[in-house]
């Protein structure tokens, strides 16, 4: 059903001009024995450089909480509003070439914030935030080969990642204490899921939604509610499975949730939403909107959305949804558009703000930016945060 022989990944992204986003491949491998081939995408994004606007900023007079866990291969820091320390340990680094999800996964609970934490080891870690960071401590014996996924319903926050045998696990945080986080994903035996990068959750009611890139390149979606269904395939979504997808829970429109993904050969953002327990038909947004790393994305009140990627310039791009039509892809900061050194991570909006994206500037550490009124607004810098590679925010109003 969804079998994968894993092979690695040889794709070189290329770029001449800042405002190309997708790669150039020269003969990469997608699957063992599957050339891509040649294929050059178009010099010409199409993207508007437009400069950031007066949008809400994180700035003194907020009160509520905008928090970071980073890292890199060797060092791991935690913090908030605007300044970080370094903590005990590193995260999972598999390398540019390799599109892992992001090692670091942070969600409100009822009332913190939990961020779970791949390390170079394959362990996954647990620390939570109200007034500060505790000492990350082991999810159980959870130990995964890609970055985890997690989904609050109600009063539990679930995980699911990907363990090294590349099958799919799942976890349930209750009262400050975690499961044994062993729950096979579709079921034990022959039934359970896997594949080759991890799958993606996110809570629709009260019912657990898994997404995956299956073997046979189309998008898989699975549901959990106290015990698993079978999975189902997305026959007209064509993915790229050698990067992980997003799914992320919408709010105040028709949609429930939102997919996004990259497409088969030509790694183009793609999106499906669903409505009523019914996938809609996969969208290309911006036919110049493509990537080599996965997508960050979240659902905005009155059913709108954000999706964030990291072009080939190596440089970070959005696609705003108002709730009918999406926007093409469009500079995060104009024409002051930083390098970063991988995809941004985006929590929940506070101060006034959409959303929150951060993100690391190469060089420069790690700053977070509100989202409003569809544009980005002022910037603020992160200390401590020199060494990060990886970053990931969470938001407590």
């Amino acid at each position: 059903m969804r079998t994968w022989l894993f092979a690695s990944v040889g794709v070189i992204a290329c770029s001449s001009s800042p405002q190309v986003f997708g790669p150039t491949y020269d003969g990469g491998e997608d699957a063992p024995g599957d050339a891509l081939g040649d294929v050059t995408q178009p010099n010409d994004s199409g993207a508007t450089d437009v400069a950031p606007n007066d949008a809400p900023n994180d700035g003194s007079t907020c009160t509520s909480t905008i928090a970071v866990v980073g890292g890199s291969a060797t060092s791991l820091f935690a913090g908030a509003n605007g300044s970080a320390s370094s903590v005990s340990g590193d995260v999972l680094d598999c390398g540019n070439d390799f599109g892992c999800a992001n090692p670091i996964a942070i969600a409100r609970g009822p009332s913190e914030l939990l961020a779970v934490i791949a390390r170079t080891s394959g362990a996954l870690q647990s620390t939570t935030y109200q007034s500060s960071w505790t000492a990350p401590a082991n999810v159980a014996s959870a130990s995964t080969i890609d970055g985890p996924s997690l989904a609050p319903i109600g009063d539990v926050v679930h995980l699911v990642f990907q363990g090294a045998d590349y099958k799919y696990l799942h976890g349930q945080y209750t009262q400050n204490a975690w499961d044994s986080a062993a729950d096979p994903v579709g079921g034990s035996g022959s039934n359970q899921s896997y594949g080759a990068r991890a799958p993606s959750a996110a809570p629709a009611g009260t019912d657990l939604v898994v997404v995956q890139a299956g073997s046979n390149s189309y998008l898989y979606d699975q549901t959990w509610n106290g015990s698993w269904q079978a999975a189902d395939e997305q026959g007209g979504a064509a993915v790229q499975n050698t990067l992980p997808p997003t799914v992320v829970a919408m709010s105040g429109g028709s949609a429930d949730l939102l997919a996004v993904y990259l497409r088969e050969s030509d790694y183009k953002v793609m999106v499906v939403t669903r409505a009523n327990g019914t996938w809609s038909s996969p969208l290309l947004v911006d036919a110049n909107a493509y990537s080599n790393d996965p997508v960050s994305a979240i659902g905005l009140a009155g059913g709108k959305a954000l999706v964030i990627f990291r072009g080939s310039d190596k440089k970070p791009y959005f696609l705003a949804f108002d709730g009918s039509t999406w926007t093409t892809a469009t500079a995060v900061l104009g024409a002051s558009n930083p390098l970063v050194e991988s995809v941004p991570s985006i929590a929940p909006g506070v101060c006034g703000a959409d959303a929150i994206v951060a993100m690391v500037e190469t060089g420069g550490g790690v700053v977070t930016a509100p989202f409003a009124a569809g544009a980005f607004g002022v910037l603020t810098s992160v200390s401590g945060t020199s060494s990060a590679k990886y970053v990931a925010v969470g938001t407590m109003p």
